[in-house]
């Protein structure tokens, strides 16, 4: 039974428990952290809450606490607390082997290196938990050699070094890289994975140059039980969605004139109803267009954007705010206002795509020229 720390109602299931919750006023979120404050192990900060398994599970924020943690704890610990985060994984996903390269390094398990440095080699330390390792392995010889005489294998075109098999035809696949070609897309033989096939923070935030807030509005497209498609046309609508949001509030705020205005109660309770409702983002954010066209005062417009930004977390009370410039930008900044002073049109051009290019947005007033994170 789950007990209400609110209240002290017993509910069965999380599902009607969350659903109680809306009773309160309060998000799972609020509810968790207030009732239930947990911290992690190394850097003893507050465990973010993404849902209520995660947030009980996780014992480390991300990889680089683990790392950190790692250089100065107790050898044994260590050992028994890499052990315990990849048996996790397996008795998650029900493996009987243990969790291959890309799997490790996509969701930031412990590195293969902390298994030599401790263990010897990943093989030692998966034998300790009853798994066998399958990178470095190759194919089994028998898998070439399989009767399939009434089939013909599928082989999609993009695969540069394709597997052999007795009857191949090469095809464009829009289900897995080898199905059974029985005329069928139900059976997926074999679905081959790089690396580069996984999207990580490090290829998409550093590689990319992708504004972390724009990834996060565009996670807000898709619910999250459903599948989230990355794509440079995806990116570049999330781009232009969070620029059309941080415009309008800025409008918002400055026909506000000074007046301050209190949160819309109406709207303010259907943005929680579709959060509680399984963290419906979508729908969240149309709650927020349809306030912010609605005819309440811009003044309340601006306060109730503001306690939703609570959740969403886009930094919209951080818009157009001055912050020190990076000696790089600072020193374009110059040579642009020398280059105007001077009546230099061209260079003056020049030196704006510059700092664009930087991350920095131009703009030119009669109050001088502005320079703002994008």
């Amino acid at each position: 039974m789950i007990n209400c720390q609110i209240c002290k109602r017993e509910f069965e299931t999380d599902k009607a428990f969350h659903i109680h919750l809306k009773k309160h006023g309060m998000y799972q979120a609020e509810y968790y952290c207030t009732y239930y404050p947990r911290k992690s192990l190394f850097y003893r900060r507050r465990i973010p809450f993404k849902n209520k398994k995660d947030y009980f599970s996780r014992q480390f924020i991300d990889l680089n606490e683990f790392l950190t943690w790692e250089k100065v704890g107790e050898k044994d610990l260590v050992k028994s607390k890499a052990l315990e985060l990849l048996e996790e994984r397996a008795r998650e996903k029900k493996y009987s082997y243990a969790p291959f390269h890309n799997e490790i390094k996509t969701l930031g398990l412990p590195p293969i290196s902390i298994f030599k440095k401790y263990f010897g080699s990943y093989k030692r330390a998966c034998d300790l938990l009853g798994l066998s390792p399958v990178f470095d392995q190759p194919m089994p010889k028998c898998f070439n050699d399989m009767e399939l005489p009434q089939f013909e294998i599928l082989v999609d075109t993009r695969e540069q070094d394709p597997l052999p098999f007795k009857k191949t035809k090469i095809e464009k696949l829009y289900v897995g890289d080898y199905l059974f070609g029985d005329g069928t897309y139900t059976s997926t033989f074999v679905d081959r994975k790089s690396e580069g096939d996984f999207l990580t923070l490090e290829q998409a935030f550093i590689r990319h140059g992708l504004n972390p807030l724009v990834y996060r509005f565009a996670s807000f497209q898709t619910h999250y039980r459903k599948p989230m498609e990355y794509s440079e046309e995806s990116v570049d609508a999330a781009r232009n969605g969070l620029l059309h949001l941080q415009n309008q509030v800025r409008r918002v705020a400055q026909n506000k004139a000074g007046q301050n205005g209190s949160v819309s109660e109406v709207f303010k309770a259907k943005f929680i109803d579709e959060i509680n409702d399984d963290l419906n983002m979508p729908r969240a954010l149309a709650v927020v267009q349809e306030m912010l066209k609605s005819d309440i005062s811009d003044a309340a417009k601006f306060a109730s954007i503001m306690d939703f930004d609570r959740v969403l977390g886009l930094s919209l009370d951080q818009l157009d705010k001055p912050e020190a410039l990076p000696a790089e930008v600072q020193k374009l900044v110059e040579d642009r206002q020398a280059a105007r002073a001077n009546k230099d049109w061209a260079r003056s051009d020049l030196l704006r795509d510059e700092i664009q290019n930087l991350g920095y947005s131009v703009q030119d007033t009669k109050d001088g020229m502005k320079v703002l994170k994008a």
